[in-house]
């Protein structure tokens, strides 16, 4: 997607005088849990983020 970063949650800090606080930030990972700490500290950092709750895992629904 353009416009788009990856910053692993690790770098997460060290990035944030690249994002712009008036914006909006989606955040995800695998399961949810990393996704969840990063909006954590964009939202302590006075950004406005969301995540997705649990992460990009697809679950397979049999009929």
């Amino acid at each position: 997607m353009q416009g788009a970063l990856n910053i692993p949650l690790n770098e997460i800090r060290s990035a944030f005088d690249l994002l712009d606080k008036n914006k909006e930030y989606i955040v995800y990972c695998h399961s949810g849990r990393r996704s969840s700490a990063a909006a954590f500290l964009l939202a302590q950092y006075g950004l406005k983020a969301f995540w997705l709750r649990d992460g990009l895992v697809a679950e397979k629904v049999e009929a």
